[in-house]
């Protein structure tokens, strides 16, 4: 039999008639409110427990690809950042030399 709000209220008059408004009121607070349909098994719990395994080890694997995705983007981009660092010394070591050989000419036109 599945407990309805008006069971409910009926069984509260019936313990406020034997044992008092206070008793009912406890006797009353110690049952779930819809009913014990509601409350959750240890079944309930234990299925829950394996869905969320489930989920965290999906969640790692996940996580590993990610990061193994990310790694390899780093590892690129360090290897361009090399690229034009190279680039770019060689580019400022030219510009110190002809400015160099500049200066020189200019100071043996002088």
């Amino acid at each position: 039999m599945a407990i309805d709000e008006r069971a409910r209220h009926k069984m509260y008059l019936k313990f406020e008639e034997v044992f008092g408004p206070e008793v009912a009121a406890i006797a009353m607070g110690h049952l779930p409110p819809a009913g014990w349909g509601d409350v959750a098994t240890s079944r309930d719990i234990a299925m829950m427990k394996r869905d969320l395994e489930h989920f965290a080890e999906i969640n790692r694997q996940e996580h590993d690809v990610l990061a193994a995705r990310l790694r390899e983007e780093m590892r690129a981009m360090g290897e361009r950042f090399q690229g034009s660092l190279r680039s770019l010394t060689m580019w400022l070591v030219g510009t110190m030399i002809g400015v160099a050989t500049v200066a020189l000419v200019i100071a043996r036109v002088t």
